[in-house]
């Protein structure tokens, strides 16, 4: 072995096994970067659906109404939280008969 060798050189001359664990790895790597794009390209949705429903939510329509329409949002966690709270409110209020000081379903101005 004279002069300079480069990578590419040593893989020719890497075992089998050695071989095969750099396709392992290089593999896994691979994977891993495209895991990750994924989840990013998640983060942006969900983020950019948790505006939408807020933009909905401070706009002051009837709670009803936010609800609908968080409805209709797959990507926002904020109108699951939404829509799970108003559908809890809504199961107490039915309980009680609708005649409870907690009947907070009617948005105060």
């Amino acid at each position: 072995m004279q002069g300079k060798m480069n990578l590419f050189q040593i893989m020719l001359e890497a075992g089998p096994v050695v071989k095969i664990v750099m396709l392992i790895l290089l593999a896994s790597s691979v994977i891993g970067w495209a895991i990750i794009v994924q989840k990013m390209k998640e983060l942006k949705f969900v983020k950019k659906s948790n505006k939408r429903f807020l933009e909905v939510f401070s706009a002051g329509g009837s709670l009803s109404d936010v609800y609908q329409q968080a409805s209709q949002m797959e990507g926002s966690t904020f109108g699951v939280i939404y829509r799970k709270g108003y559908e809890e409110i809504n199961k107490l209020n039915e309980k009680l008969g609708g005649r409870s000081q907690l009947n907070i379903l009617k948005r105060r101005a």
